[in-house]
Parts: C-alpha cells; sequence; structure tokens
C-alpha cells in the first residue's frame, strides 16, 4: 500500500488538500479535506489530481511530505496468503452456498405480486374500487419508494441469472479475504512483526475459524477470525488481535 497527501491549486488563492492511497488490491481511495465549500466540478479536478498521482506512480510536484510505503509487508502477506488458503477455500465454499441460498430467496420474492409486496411491507392500501382491480398504495411515502427500490433491485439480479450473481458475490468475498489479511499484515507491522525480523507463524484451525500464532523474539502475538454467517446471509469475517 502506498499513500500520500497532495494539494490541487484551485486558484491564486485557494487550495484543496487531500490523501490518496492504493492498496495492495489495486483500489484507489482519495478523500479531501476541508472541501465542502468549493464546487463539484474543483473536488471532481482534486480527485482527478489524486488518480494521476497513482499513474504517475506517486512521482509528482503535487505531492508534499513523504510517501509512505508498506510493501515491506508484502512478504508477511505472502506467507499469511498461504497459511489461510485452506481458510480462504471453506470460506469461498460458504459465500456460493450462501449465494445459492440468497438467489433462490430472490426468485421467490420476484414471484410476488405487487398487493404481496406491500403486505409484505406494511404499506397501507387504498380500496380496490372493484375486486379484480390492481391495488395501490394509500400514499408514496418513503417506504414505499424503498419497497419499489428493493423490488427493482431483485428483479435486476433474477434476471440477469444466478452465475452472475453468484460471481459478484465470490469477487466481493475475495476482495474481502485479501482487504482483511492486509489489515491484519498492518497490525502485526505495528506490533514490530515486519520483513527482516525474527519471526516464526502457526495457524490452527478452530471449528470454521483459524487461530494465527506469531512468536517474535520473546513476544508471542495471537490473530484469529470471527465468522458469521445465515441460511441466506453471506460468511463474513474479521481478525481480531491479541
Amino acid at each position: 500500500m502506498k499513500k500520500a497527501c497532495f494539494k490541487y491549486q484551485v486558484d491564486k488563492n485557494r487550495s484543496i488538500y487531500g490523501q490518496v492511497i492504493l492498496k495492495d488490491d489495486g483500489k484507489i481511495s482519495i478523500s479531501l479535506q476541508d472541501a465542502k465549500y468549493f464546487s463539484y466540478a474543483n473536488k471532481h479536478q482534486a480527485k482527478n489530481l489524486g488518480k494521476k498521482i497513482v499513474e504517475a506512480g506517486f512521482i509528482h510536484e503535487a505531492i508534499y511530505g513523504k510517501v509512505e510505503n508498506t510493501e515491506s509487508s508484502q512478504g508477511l502477506k505472502a506467507q499469511l496468503i498461504e497459511l489461510t488458503s485452506d481458510f480462504k477455500a471453506d470460506y469461498i465454499v460458504k459465500v456460493k452456498e450462501a449465494a445459492k441460498n440468497k438467489f433462490a430467496d430472490f426468485k421467490e420474492k420476484n414471484a410476488r405480486s405487487f398487493e404481496e409486496w406491500m403486505i409484505a411491507w406494511n404499506i397501507p392500501m387504498a380500496e380496490k374500487k372493484a375486486p379484480n382491480f390492481s391495488a395501490w398504495p394509500l400514499s408514496y411515502n418513503r417506504e414505499y419508494y424503498k419497497m419499489r427500490s428493493k423490488i427493482d433491485s431483485i428483479q435486476q439480479i433474477v434476471s440477469a441469472g444466478f452465475e452472475k450473481y453468484e460471481a459478484k458475490e465470490v469477487k466481493a468475498a475475495e476482495n474481502h479475504y485479501s482487504d482483511a489479511l492486509a489489515k491484519l499484515a498492518y497490525r502485526l507491522n505495528q506490533k514490530g512483526i515486519i520483513d527482516g525480523s525474527d519471526f516464526n507463524i502457526l495457524t490452527a484451525r478452530v471449528g470454521v475459524n483459524i487461530e494465527i500464532t506469531i512468536k517474535h523474539g520473546q513476544e508471542i502475538t495471537k490473530a484469529w477470525t470471527i465468522i458469521a454467517e445465515g441460511p441466506i446471509q453471506k460468511a463474513h469475517f474479521r481478525y481480531l488481535v491479541k
């Protein structure tokens, strides 16, 4: 991961200050400081400058201060990736199972009538003028539009098909896994466990979770996963470090 602070000169007297981060998975994050009083166009141009800094390999005249580089954790992260590969495989299986169940739930909801949707969302309905007339909401309130958004979202997912939905869920899970390991490596760096130092990593499975024990010098650091899942909820996890 690389990080740099930069300045975008709006005009002779005004500047926007920001920070750009290039994550280990290739994603770019750009944040601007105290920019609420600038126009949308100014903020858009400042963010474009952040992207140009990344494209220039963090060699740019708009950068001020030191470019932070945490690539020293890449060796540690590589070890963590190797040692948690079985956990990742099981995690992806769980994500696929949840995707299958969730898609079946989407198909079931997609078959609902509009009246059934309103009943499920407790939307008050206007009195029908005749038995064969369609049901309509009593008022078009915020809850109604949230329901409509949900209906449209489910229709799009079902229309695209299960394969696309599963692929999207798996991709999100792989990104989550990579981000979690990058964050774990960073937190271990903060404890002095860095490339070039003397450390030994051991892993063990505890049910669906994994426990990582790292011996470095006279100290022992432990990290373990907390995983959550449900019948139609994709598995997600986070690392705790002690």
